[in-house]
Protein backbone atom coordinates (compact mmCIF):
# COMPACT_ATOMS: atom_id res chain seq x y z
CA UNK A 1 0.00 0.00 0.00
CA UNK A 2 2.75 2.41 0.79
CA UNK A 3 4.39 2.15 -2.25
CA UNK A 4 1.64 2.44 -4.37
CA UNK A 5 0.76 4.85 -2.46
CA UNK A 6 4.39 7.05 -3.18
CA UNK A 7 4.73 5.90 -6.01
CA UNK A 8 1.17 6.93 -7.58
CA UNK A 9 1.15 3.42 -9.24
CA UNK A 10 0.17 -0.08 -8.24
CA UNK A 11 2.48 -2.52 -6.23
CA UNK A 12 2.66 -4.71 -9.23
CA UNK A 13 3.46 -1.86 -11.69
CA UNK A 14 5.97 -0.58 -9.14
CA UNK A 15 7.54 -3.87 -8.76
CA UNK A 16 7.52 -5.05 -12.92
CA UNK A 17 9.07 -1.18 -13.54
CA UNK A 18 11.82 -1.41 -11.18
CA UNK A 19 12.81 -4.96 -10.68
CA UNK A 20 11.25 -7.39 -12.98
CA UNK A 21 11.49 -6.09 -16.28
CA UNK A 22 14.99 -5.00 -15.57
CA UNK A 23 15.84 -8.50 -14.63
CA UNK A 24 13.62 -10.22 -17.34
CA UNK A 25 11.72 -11.76 -14.55
CA UNK A 26 8.93 -12.63 -17.53
CA UNK A 27 7.68 -15.34 -15.41
CA UNK A 28 6.76 -13.56 -11.99
CA UNK A 29 3.76 -12.42 -10.58
CA UNK A 30 1.34 -12.45 -7.60
CA UNK A 31 -0.68 -15.11 -10.20
CA UNK A 32 0.11 -17.20 -12.78
CA UNK A 33 -1.27 -16.11 -16.09
CA UNK A 34 -1.02 -19.78 -17.18
CA UNK A 35 -2.49 -21.61 -14.13
CA UNK A 36 -1.69 -25.12 -15.54
CA UNK A 37 1.99 -24.13 -14.83
CA UNK A 38 1.35 -23.51 -11.31
CA UNK A 39 3.16 -27.10 -9.27
CA UNK A 40 0.72 -29.16 -7.93
CA UNK A 41 1.42 -28.73 -3.93
CA UNK A 42 0.95 -31.58 -1.72
CA UNK A 43 1.24 -32.11 2.26
CA UNK A 44 2.60 -35.20 4.36
CA UNK A 45 0.35 -37.20 6.08
CA UNK A 46 0.02 -40.30 8.14
CA UNK A 47 -0.89 -42.17 4.87
CA UNK A 48 1.42 -40.57 2.63
CA UNK A 49 1.34 -36.98 0.05
CA UNK A 50 -2.06 -35.65 -0.44
CA UNK A 51 -2.80 -32.48 -2.58
CA UNK A 52 -3.14 -29.59 -1.05
CA UNK A 53 -5.84 -28.44 -2.89
CA UNK A 54 -7.34 -25.07 -1.46
CA UNK A 55 -3.88 -23.80 -2.84
CA UNK A 56 -4.44 -24.13 -5.97
CA UNK A 57 -6.79 -21.16 -5.91
CA UNK A 58 -5.00 -18.64 -4.97
CA UNK A 59 -2.39 -18.42 -7.59
CA UNK A 60 -4.47 -18.84 -10.56
CA UNK A 61 -5.86 -15.82 -10.40
CA UNK A 62 -5.00 -12.04 -10.31
CA UNK A 63 -6.13 -11.22 -6.42
CA UNK A 64 -7.99 -8.65 -5.49
CA UNK A 65 -5.14 -6.60 -3.76
CA UNK A 66 -1.25 -7.00 -4.73
CA UNK A 67 0.05 -7.71 -1.13
CA UNK A 68 3.88 -8.64 -1.07
CA UNK A 69 3.55 -10.25 2.23
CA UNK A 70 1.32 -12.96 0.63
CA UNK A 71 4.27 -13.96 -2.06
CA UNK A 72 4.67 -13.98 -5.48
CA UNK A 73 4.54 -17.41 -8.19
CA UNK A 74 8.35 -17.38 -9.86
CA UNK A 75 9.92 -19.53 -11.91
CA UNK A 76 13.45 -20.91 -11.11
CA UNK A 77 15.35 -18.88 -13.65
CA UNK A 78 13.51 -15.48 -12.20
CA UNK A 79 14.39 -16.49 -9.04
CA UNK A 80 17.73 -17.12 -9.71
CA UNK A 81 17.75 -13.27 -11.15
CA UNK A 82 16.72 -12.12 -8.11
CA UNK A 83 18.68 -14.21 -6.17
CA UNK A 84 22.11 -12.50 -8.54
CA UNK A 85 20.41 -9.13 -7.82
CA UNK A 86 21.10 -9.57 -4.35
CA UNK A 87 24.40 -11.25 -4.40
CA UNK A 88 25.47 -8.34 -7.21
CA UNK A 89 24.38 -5.84 -4.44
CA UNK A 90 21.78 -4.21 -6.67
CA UNK A 91 23.06 -4.14 -9.57
CA UNK A 92 22.31 -0.49 -10.32
CA UNK A 93 18.67 -1.25 -10.11
CA UNK A 94 18.61 -1.16 -5.77
CA UNK A 95 20.62 1.16 -4.23
CA UNK A 96 23.51 -0.76 -2.05
CA UNK A 97 21.80 0.72 1.22
CA UNK A 98 18.86 -0.84 0.68
CA UNK A 99 20.54 -4.29 -0.08
CA UNK A 100 22.61 -3.82 3.26
CA UNK A 101 19.66 -2.85 5.25
CA UNK A 102 17.79 -6.27 3.57
CA UNK A 103 20.49 -8.77 3.96
CA UNK A 104 21.67 -7.80 7.65
CA UNK A 105 20.07 -8.19 10.77
CA UNK A 106 17.25 -6.19 11.85
CA UNK A 107 15.77 -7.78 15.11
CA UNK A 108 16.80 -7.23 18.75
CA UNK A 109 17.37 -9.76 20.81
CA UNK A 110 14.37 -9.06 22.89
CA UNK A 111 12.11 -9.42 19.07
CA UNK A 112 14.03 -12.98 18.59
CA UNK A 113 12.63 -14.33 21.57
CA UNK A 114 9.19 -13.53 21.21
CA UNK A 115 9.39 -14.63 17.75
CA UNK A 116 6.31 -16.73 16.39
CA UNK A 117 8.25 -19.58 14.68
CA UNK A 118 8.71 -21.55 18.07
CA UNK A 119 11.70 -21.35 20.94
CA UNK A 120 14.89 -21.44 19.42
CA UNK A 121 14.42 -20.34 15.57
CA UNK A 122 16.20 -17.23 16.06
CA UNK A 123 19.51 -19.24 17.38
CA UNK A 124 21.17 -18.83 14.36
CA UNK A 125 19.24 -16.45 12.06
CA UNK A 126 17.33 -12.93 12.38
CA UNK A 127 15.30 -11.34 9.69
CA UNK A 128 16.66 -8.76 7.44
CA UNK A 129 14.14 -6.34 5.45
CA UNK A 130 12.13 -9.55 3.46
CA UNK A 131 14.88 -12.00 3.97
CA UNK A 132 16.28 -14.42 6.68
CA UNK A 133 19.75 -13.62 7.49
CA UNK A 134 21.83 -16.63 9.13
CA UNK A 135 25.02 -15.84 11.30
CA UNK A 136 27.36 -16.80 8.80
CA UNK A 137 26.75 -13.99 6.42
CA UNK A 138 24.29 -16.08 3.88
CA UNK A 139 20.76 -14.96 3.64
CA UNK A 140 17.49 -16.02 2.05
CA UNK A 141 14.17 -17.38 1.94
CA UNK A 142 12.39 -20.56 2.88
CA UNK A 143 8.93 -20.76 1.65
CA UNK A 144 6.14 -23.04 3.34
CA UNK A 145 4.60 -24.42 0.25
CA UNK A 146 8.26 -26.28 -0.43
CA UNK A 147 10.39 -24.06 -2.04
CA UNK A 148 14.02 -21.98 -0.71
CA UNK A 149 16.89 -20.08 -1.90
CA UNK A 150 20.14 -19.20 -0.21
CA UNK A 151 22.32 -16.57 -1.02
CA UNK A 152 26.05 -16.97 -0.06
CA UNK A 153 28.13 -13.85 -0.41
CA UNK A 154 31.28 -15.57 0.81
CA UNK A 155 30.93 -18.05 -1.60
CA UNK A 156 29.53 -16.29 -4.29
CA UNK A 157 26.92 -19.07 -4.31
CA UNK A 158 23.01 -19.40 -5.00
CA UNK A 159 21.26 -22.99 -3.91
CA UNK A 160 17.76 -22.73 -5.46
CA UNK A 161 15.49 -25.67 -4.26
CA UNK A 162 12.27 -26.39 -5.50
CA UNK A 163 9.68 -29.15 -4.22
CA UNK A 164 6.20 -29.38 -4.62
CA UNK A 165 5.93 -30.64 -0.39
CA UNK A 166 4.98 -28.31 1.98
CA UNK A 167 6.87 -27.68 4.74
CA UNK A 168 5.68 -28.94 8.10
CA UNK A 169 7.13 -27.42 10.48
CA UNK A 170 9.14 -23.51 10.56
CA UNK A 171 12.21 -25.51 10.16
CA UNK A 172 13.60 -25.91 6.73
CA UNK A 173 13.34 -29.63 5.41
CA UNK A 174 16.16 -31.64 5.38
CA UNK A 175 16.18 -32.12 1.60
CA UNK A 176 16.59 -28.33 1.57
CA UNK A 177 19.14 -28.26 4.36
CA UNK A 178 20.99 -31.65 2.70
CA UNK A 179 21.45 -29.98 -0.63
CA UNK A 180 22.67 -26.13 0.76
CA UNK A 181 25.39 -28.60 2.68
CA UNK A 182 26.45 -30.63 -0.97
CA UNK A 183 26.23 -26.82 -2.81
CA UNK A 184 28.84 -25.33 -0.08
CA UNK A 185 30.82 -28.23 0.06
CA UNK A 186 31.66 -28.18 -3.98
CA UNK A 187 34.95 -26.01 -4.70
Amino acid sequence: MLIARASGTSFGSYLRERILDPLAMTDTDFYASDPRRLATPYRPTRSGLERAVELDEPYAHPPAFEDGGRGLVATVDDLYALARLLLDEGRDLVSLDAIRAMTSHQLSDEQKVNGAFGPGFFAECSWGYGLAVNRDGSYGWDGGLGTSFLVDPPRRLVVIVLTQRLFESPETPAVHRELRAIARRTP
